[in-house]
Parts: C-alpha cells; sequence; structure tokens
C-alpha cells in the first residue's frame, strides 16, 4: 500500500527537479542574453552545476552585469565590444549607443522561465514532505497481510 502511493510522488518530485533546473537554466541564460552580459554563457555553465545558488547570486548581481553589454553603431550595425566613439568599420562617430536588439523578446522568456522555475521548486516542496509524512504515517504493506 505505501509504496504504490509513495513511488509515484517521488518520481513527480524528481520530474519537478529536473523542471525546475531546466527553468533556472533558461532563465539565467535568456536574462544574461537580454541584459547584454558578455558572460552570459558562464553564468548559464554554473546555474547547469548549481541552480539554486548560483540562481539566487544571479538574481542579485543582474543589475551590474550589463556594463559590458556590446553596442551597435547606429550607422552600420556593427557590435562592439567597448565603448569606443568612432566606429572600427565605417568610421561614424557614435553620440549614443543603440543596445543589441530582441531584449525585450530574451527578457520576457527569462520572466517566463523563472516563473516555471520557481512553481516547480513549489511543487517539489510539497511533494517531498507528502512522501515523508505518507512513509511516515501509512503502514507497511507486509506487516498487514500477517495480521
Amino acid at each position: 500500500m505505501k509504496s504504490i502511493i509513495i513511488i509515484p510522488l517521488a518520481v513527480l518530485a524528481g520530474i519537478s527537479v529536473l523542471l525546475f533546473e531546466t527553468g533556472a537554466i533558461l532563465a539565467v541564460y535568456n536574462d544574461s542574453k537580454g541584459r547584454g552580459a558578455k558572460n552570459n554563457i558562464l553564468w548559464t555553465v554554473l546555474t547547469l552545476l548549481s541552480p539554486f545558488i548560483v540562481g539566487l547570486i544571479y538574481y542579485f548581481s543582474k543589475d551590474s552585469l550589463a556594463s559590458g553589454a556590446p553596442r551597435m553603431c547606429t550607422t552600420c550595425g556593427t557590435i562592439y565590444e567597448n565603448e569606443r566613439f568612432i566606429c572600427p568599420n565605417c568610421g561614424a562617430t557614435q553620440s549614443v549607443f543603440c543596445e543589441v536588439t530582441d531584449k525585450p523578446m530574451y527578457l520576457k522568456k527569462a520572466k517566463k522561465w523563472a516563473k516555471v522555475s520557481v512553481i516547480s521548486l513549489v511543487i517539489y516542496v510539497v511533494l517531498l514532505v507528502s512522501v515523508c509524512l505518507l512513509s511516515a504515517f501509512l503502514p507497511d504493506s507486509q506487516y498487514d497481510e500477517g495480521e
């Protein structure tokens, strides 16, 4: 009786952990890409290794990542890795830098995956508590047969 209930709950808990990790990885990748962070792949790999800890560190430091963001020449579209005022490609003087396109799309995806990640983490905690409580209070079927 106990294993019939606990095993599916444990499998669902495992699936929710994988969904949490996937959501955290995709949220960090899309957010760092949308902010134009130079090291977005590094953040993604670190999140792959430890999604909860690195995700929290990223969340509190994400506003400072855009300082090294690549810029785009408003005349020819060349992407800069630094903040020059003269385009190395066309020689145009840049008074204002235009950020790389698709920023809103990446940030929208990041929010979606962050929500998926948080919801799956909550589901995991609920399932974990349920498995622990059920395993403590449900009788084992092998003991029921002997009585």
